[in-house]
């Protein structure tokens, strides 16, 4: 019997499923069993699979139900001490699960470990400098972190069967947060250990659950997210209920204004950031708390090259003048946001050595903040934009550079 299952729903992603059941064939640790369950597909995910792989993998067809009934059918077939989860368009590192196994031996009173991750684009690119997760120091999860905003990237946790078997698995009911939701139950049982180093890649790409931003998506989101905030409240003390109450909910709206924004609903938009402003004040009436989460959604979903950064322009310059009144940025601080999402995105385009798409964007950005000319490292890349990597290195040796 295998010590780890590892679960892999999927539906209608035969070629990054591929990749991800690889990187799961490439650990180090090879007491496991992977355990394919494909939610309906119609783009022949089975017979790819069952003919590159043969009996290496279990692969369960089933219906369309979605991903909380397909994980829960991996669950019940897994036989490992360690239940782990891998979306389809997902990859690990080759250590994940040989660490997060001797991190669950090593803390007895943790139900579940997870980790940081690389954000790539849809061909594998990683898109930031820092992992997501990067800026989290703790050793562990807590109710009163979770309930705040879901940390856990699914495709790096790891669940003990036990603890798993005692929440009863995911809620079908919830489309959007399913995974939060069963983190924040797994808490009433023991602790989550977070590893501080990047263990998996997660994929950002138009086709993601994460990038859909229309007005029935991020309806439904928020609709989850409350459910998801206000059953996990319920269960709590009440100073922890009184505590948290606001806060959790004022995140739930903020959030879901970031997706309104991003889809061009800044009428909506306007009245959920409101509102979450006049519930969490301290957080939300700060503009650059808010424009950094649409910047961070805007680059992990809009087209890359210069489409993205056209895109990036038209939404971002819109959104920031339909903000509230309190958060509403003078021209200056406008053309200045717009700029470091520009530079964010020439940054992408120059790991993909699209050249048009930096130049773009470099004309862009300073044509938003002319100071941006000052900056070195900016300099640097503008110039080997023009004129190719191969001999932009003795420029850099130059004073001023």
């Amino acid at each position: 019997m295998a010590r780890v299952s590892v679960i892999i729903p999927t539906y209608n992603r035969r070629d990054y499923v591929q990749e991800a059941i690889d990187s799961v064939m490439a650990q180090t640790f090879t007491d496991y069993e992977v355990i394919v369950v494909d939610d309906g597909s119609d783009d022949g995910t089975g017979e790819i699979l069952r003919k590159r792989y043969g009996n290496r993998i279990r692969y369960e067809w089933q219906r369309n139900q979605g991903e909380s009934v397909a994980r829960n059918h991996g669950i019940a077939l897994a036989q490992g001490d360690f239940v782990a989860f891998l979306d389809s368009d997902d990859l690990w590192l080759s250590e994940n699960a040989a660490m997060q196994v001797q991190s669950l031996e090593i803390n007895a009173d943790a139900v579940m470990g997870c980790a940081q991750a690389w954000l790539v684009d849809a061909d594998g690119r990683v898109v930031e400098d820092s992992p997501w997760g990067d800026d989290l120091s703790m050793a562990d999860f807590t109710f009163e972190q979770l309930v705040l905003g879901n940390h856990v990237i699914c495709s790096t946790a790891f669940v003990r069967r036990d603890a798993l078997d005692q929440t009863g698995g995911f809620d079908p009911k919830i489309r959007y947060g399913e995974d939060w939701d069963l983190w924040l139950r797994l808490t009433s049982f023991g602790s989550i250990r977070f590893l501080s180093q990047p263990l998996a890649c997660i994929r950002r790409h138009n086709t993601a659950q994460t990038s859909f931003c229309n007005a029935y998506a991020t309806d439904r989101i928020l609709e989850d997210h409350l459910r998801i905030v206000t059953r996990a409240l319920a269960l709590t003390s009440t100073e922890h209920r009184t505590k948290l109450h606001d806060q959790a909910l004022a995140r739930c709206y903020g959030r879901a204004a970031v997706l309104d924004y991003a889809s061009g609903r800044t009428d909506t938009g306007q009245d959920r950031l409101n509102r979450a402003i006049r519930l969490d004040k301290a957080v939300w009436a700060d503009t650059d708390t808010f424009t950094d989460l649409l910047r961070y959604r805007l680059l992990g979903t809009l087209p890359s090259g210069t489409e993205g950064m056209a895109l990036t322009i038209a939404i971002l310059g819109k959104a920031l003048l339909d903000l509230p009144l309190v958060l509403t940025p003078s021209y200056r601080k406008r053309c200045r946001l717009v700029s470091e999402a520009l530079v964010d995105r020439c940054y992408v385009a120059y790991r993909a050595a699209d050249w048009a798409a930096v130049r773009y964007g470099v004309r862009s950005a300073v044509l938003h903040t002319p100071k941006l000319l000052l900056n070195r490292g900016f300099v640097s890349l503008a110039i080997e934009s023009l004129i190719g990597s191969d001999r932009v290195s003795w420029l850099r040796k130059l004073p001023g550079l």
